[in-house]
């Protein structure tokens, strides 16, 4: 019999792989960064903020992989708009215990990932 505690293990380890393989296949369909990001990620970054980079967009990815599942599932991306996801990070980046840099890194990921992917 598993423990709550098992079964979350688990779960947390099949969302990651589940996400992981879910970011790789959005990318072999169209052109990527070095580092794995869409390009239409990192352009639709650029659009909102100047400074975005392929760096700090990734630096959003690996924050919202390794933080936002010990809590609960992943987010969908899709099913919050853009204006919203400002208000859910500065919630859960302190429930998260990130800093300010941190949850406006993630903020900044899950936004471009939202709008390029809902502009297909």
């Amino acid at each position: 019999m598993l423990h709550t505690h098992s079964v979350r293990r688990l779960l947390r380890s099949s969302s990651l792989i589940a996400v992981v393989l879910l970011a790789g296949c959005a990318g072999s369909k169209e052109g990527t960064t070095s580092e794995g990001i869409p390009s239409a990620t990192l352009e639709a970054a650029q659009v909102r903020w100047a400074d975005a980079t392929v760096e700090s967009l990734e630096q959003g990815r690996h924050i919202y992989l390794t933080s936002c599942n010990r809590c609960h599932a992943y987010p969908d991306i899709g099913k919050y708009s853009e204006e919203k996801w400002p208000h859910i990070m500065k919630s859960m980046g302190k429930k998260s215990r990130l800093t300010d840099e941190q949850t406006q890194l993630a903020e900044r990921y899950l936004i471009a990932t939202h709008v390029s992917t809902a502009a297909k």
